[in-house]
Formats: structure tokens, C-alpha cells, sequence
């Protein structure tokens, strides 16, 4: 039977140790890892969690803005794009854009506030 998720955020059982607001796709066993930067991610990881563990995601569809780690400096306004290691870059990796930074980022790891697109 299908289900329906309103409120933008889902448990799923993590294939490998994964670190908060990170961008991560689902498996073909029904679990997630880890995003590249040309992988379709279904959202962001909201905490660390060890492998074969529960974890929450916020669909990247859900409501509201997301918590991402930045590879690099990104600057306020900009658009956020898929970056490798299930991070966001403020420079063209995919082409997709994600949103844009809510804040700024000054290197590697720092964990910005990015809002969607209108869609």
C-alpha cells in the first residue's frame, strides 16, 4: 500500500555512516548514502548516524528552508548548486540550482541556510 508524507520529512536506514546536511539519494535497497555532485539527492540528512542506522531526511521537496554543508566559500544570495561528498557549492557543478544561500559559507564544512527555488 502507498503511504504519503505531508510534513517533509522521512526515516530511512543508512547504507553507510553519513554526517548531518549532507545531500543523500535512496539505494536500490531502500536505503541512502551519500549524493555526488550529478546524483539526484532526495534531501538532506538532519544528524550524524552510523551505518545500517535510522536516520531523518527532509525531502528536498518538503516546506520551508534546509541546513547544507558548504564546500567552499559561498556568498549570501547566491545560487546553491549539488556539490561532490553530498555538499553545495555556490559554483556550477551540475547545473541544477537547489536554492540560494540564506547566509554565507567562508570554507569547507561550514553549514549554511539555503531556501528553495519558487517553484
Amino acid at each position: 500500500m502507498a503511504t504519503q508524507n505531508d510534513i517533509g520529512f522521512r526515516t530511512f536506514t543508512t547504507a553507510a555512516a553519513l554526517s548531518a546536511h549532507r545531500r543523500v539519494l535512496l539505494n536500490s535497497s531502500g536505503q541512502i548514502n551519500v549524493a555526488s555532485n550529478d546524483a539526484t539527492a532526495i534531501g538532506f540528512i538532519q544528524h550524524d548516524a552510523a551505518s545500517s542506522d535510522p536516520a531523518t531526511v527532509k525531502v528536498g521537496t518538503g516546506p520551508g528552508t534546509f541546513l547544507a554543508v558548504a564546500n567552499t566559500a559561498i556568498t549570501r544570495g547566491d545560487a546553491v548548486y549539488p556539490a561532490a561528498s553530498g555538499k553545495v557549492s555556490g559554483t556550477v557543478v551540475s547545473g541544477v540550482v537547489l536554492g540560494f544561500a540564506f547566509e554565507a559559507s567562508t570554507a569547507d564544512l561550514d553549514v549554511i541556510e539555503i531556501v528553495p527555488p519558487n517553484k
